[in-house]
């Protein structure tokens, strides 16, 4: 049982917690006071295993909790029936993970947010009033109760929804369109799992001479996920003026966007899981956004610039192209392609360096700063004029098995700070000019660059701390290599050497990489001999992985005596196990 905490006069905030014996709440919570809970603010119920029932206070119903804000119940399994009616100041309602318990909203004239995941049933009074709502989630509630008229006409003032459907809720978006038309507060909407979603959208859009699509003029973010019938977005959707972000994930059938503008104000497109999307609109992708210009002369200005800056691009297996005969907007700053595993070309023209050439400018992209390209199997080459030259700062390619070649003028990339290429065994030329002095990390991992280490050029990188080589070096027997005259920046603090299958020793030149910390040698088969009194002082960490030969010898001769310089280093790891540690402190 409870203790009567009702009649308690000055608590603002009581919070009930994980016992379990309690099967129910009642008269003994309300302590028989006239006025129970005088002065509470908020009441939260968590993790009450055992609880059955809520019974009101029936005398005193409508005195108790006067100035009650926020209501939470949470993870309390076996709780049905009703909540208190009655809750005159309530603000916030949080209902989650309740699945017996059915929510009744009736007098409630104060309720800005409500948040009901994970229950039984939804009842709606039917003289509700709903206007004070801004926030509204509803998460898979088994069954739901809501008239039409509620749901179009009740929430005009809601700025936040999120919508995960249940069979009857999902059909209530066939009402959804006429309430998106008059709702001018809507800021924020996600759609989750509502199969007839389609049925409010492109139905309308078919028939000839129709009004389009009306659409909430202050929407800034739409996400629609696991939408199995969607098929395409409205026509109206270059309408919303102020829309920043749009992200569609798992939408199957989801085939095409509208060949309207880009919405004027959009920065962040995300598409993921959209198996059946070939291409996007060449509208969204060009420059001259027209709707833009036509607005911004209605206003008595003129613009015809587009403010996209992220593109992600996720597992959408049929996309060929990502545009066809449109720019790119000079705006982007972020692109990123992963798992598009029919990418051919970024454009719908075929033989990537073709398109590119005379359909896209790649190197007009001033503003662009990241680019990640990940699993792209088929991407062949990039074009001819190479990549922006003006703050790109990081580029990372990784299984492009297609991909032949690094970008033309790569050197030239003056603000490029990272670079990594794994897994791209069709690279063999490398390039002209060399890598951009700008380099502070460096990451090669499995090509096939036919051109000699050491002609690389990699002493000219005199900003790099972080080199990491990998396989594609079959002529390198020492490292660096002593008998060519090689060098390597000394500003390194981190080297790693992983899969070269003939590299038998590293040279003593190794001791002029004054800055070196951290050193790892990993599945070099053949490597044997380390440098006796050669390793630079600098290092604190050594790290020997898959090295048969180099562990046997640790192994028969006592590491740390048959290689002097290594009693000197910190922490040495052979196989994973460290062998030898040292906090930096000690002697």
């Amino acid at each position: 049982m409870l203790p009567s905490v009702g009649k308690l006069p000055f608590p603002k905030h009581l919070v009930i917690k994980g016992i379990a014996s309690i099967q129910s709440v009642g008269k003994e919570l309300y302590g028989y006071s006239e006025v129970p809970f005088p002065l509470l603010e908020t009441i939260c119920f968590w993790g009450m295993k055992g609880w059955e029932v809520w019974i009101p206070h029936e005398e005193e119903e409508a005195k108790a909790f006067p100035h009650l804000r926020e209501l939470s119940i949470k993870l309390c399994s076996k709780l049905e029936g009703l909540l208190p009616k009655y809750l005159p100041s309530l603000e916030k309602l949080v209902i989650r993970s309740c699945e017996k318990l059915v929510v009744s909203i009736e007098s409630l004239p104060r309720l800005c947010k409500l948040d009901i995941v994970g229950c039984e049933q939804m009842m709606w009074g039917s003289t509700i009033d709903l206007s004070s709502l801004k926030s509204v989630v509803l998460w898979d509630i088994s069954t739901h109760i809501c008239s039409t008229e509620i749901f179009t006409y009740g929430l005009l003032k809601v700025e936040e929804m999120v919508i995960y459907g249940s069979k009857e809720l999902t059909s209530l978006c066939q009402s959804t369109a006429e309430w998106l038309q008059d709702n001018s507060s809507l800021c924020r909407l996600e759609i989750w799992q509502c199969p007839q979603l389609p049925c409010g959208v492109a139905e309308e859009e078919e028939e000839e001479g129709q009004e389009q699509l009306g659409m909430p003029c202050r929407l800034e973010y739409l996400e629609l996920n696991q939408c199995e019938r969607f098929e395409k977005l409205p026509k109206s959707l270059c309408g919303l003026s102020f829309l920043e972000e749009i992200c569609i994930t798992d939408c199957p059938k989801l085939v095409s966007f509208p060949e309207t503008s880009m919405p004027p104000q959009l920065r962040i497109i995300e598409i993921e899981e959209c198996n059946a999307l070939k291409s996007l609109p060449e509208a969204w992708m060009n420059n001259s956004n027209t709707y833009l210009e036509s607005l911004s002369i209605k206003n008595g200005t003129h613009s015809n610039t587009s403010l996209l800056q992220f593109l992600v691009v996720n597992s959408c297996r049929s996309l060929t192209s990502l545009w066809s005969r449109s720019e790119l907007p000079d705006t982007l700053e972020h692109i990123k392609l992963w798992r598009c595993y029919s990418l051919a070309s970024l454009s719908s023209g075929g033989n990537l360096p073709m398109a590119l050439k005379s359909l896209i400018d790649l190197h007009k992209l001033r503003h662009l700063q990241k680019m990640t390209i990940p699993d792209c199997p088929k991407l062949v080459s990039f074009p001819e004029e190479g990549l922006p030259l003006g703050n790109l700062t990081s580029l990372c390619i990784d299984s492009c098995k297609k991909l032949k070649a690094l970008p033309n003028r790569i050197h030239k990339l003056t603000a490029l700070k990272h670079l990594s290429i794994k897994n791209c065994p069709s690279m063999a030329m490398f390039p002209v000019h060399g890598f951009p002095i700008s380099l502070a990390s460096l990451e090669i991992q499995d090509l096939n660059i036919f051109k000699p280490l050491f002609d690389w050029g990699l002493y000219r990188l005199t900003s790099l701390r972080n080199l990491s080589i990998g396989k594609g070096c079959p002529e390198v027997v020492s490292f660096p290599q002593e008998e060519s005259g090689m060098m390597l920046p000394t500003s390194l603090t981190h080297l790693k050497i992983q899969n070269f299958l003939n590299l038998e020793r590293l040279s003593s030149d190794i001791q002029n990489l004054t800055c070196l910390e951290k050193l790892c040698l990993f599945a070099c088969p053949k490597l044997k001999f380390l440098p006796e009194d050669c390793l630079p002082f600098s290092l604190l960490q050594l790290q020997i992985c898959d090295c048969p030969l180099l562990k046997q010898i640790w192994e028969k001769h006592g590491g740390q005596n048959y290689w002097p310089m290594i009693a000197r280093i910190p922490l040495v790891i052979i196989d994973c196990l460290i062998m030898k540690y040292r906090p930096h402190d000690q002697d």
